[in-house]
């Protein structure tokens, strides 16, 4: 009782606990799908058979040991054939 009234006092006048506001941040977004984009193979030489593997399918991806669901668009697909980077204004929306 003594332990919770003592938190509940230093609360008060200093910040407790962890804000984790920061993970949805620009940065942090475009740190996350330039990951998740580096591991998708697209075959530039073979653009049309990667096509239809990716386009408006759902693919597993692996990303350090993790197993994420992708599926991409073709206007999306078809940024990442031209190049592999995800400007952070639409990092977001990629995740």
């Amino acid at each position: 009782m003594l332990t919770m009234l003592i938190l509940m006092v230093k609360s008060r006048f200093m910040p407790v606990g962890v804000d984790n506001s920061g993970q949805f941040g620009e940065d942090y977004m475009s740190f996350l799908a330039e990951k998740i984009v580096r591991q998708i193979d697209i075959n530039k030489q073979n653009a049309k058979k990667s096509e239809e593997f990716f386009v408006d399918m759902e693919r597993i991806v692996q990303v350090k040991g993790v197993a994420l669901k992708v599926c991409l668009p073709q206007d999306e697909f078809e940024k990442l054939l031209k190049s592999k980077d995800v400007p952070k204004s639409e990092a977001t929306q990629w995740i």
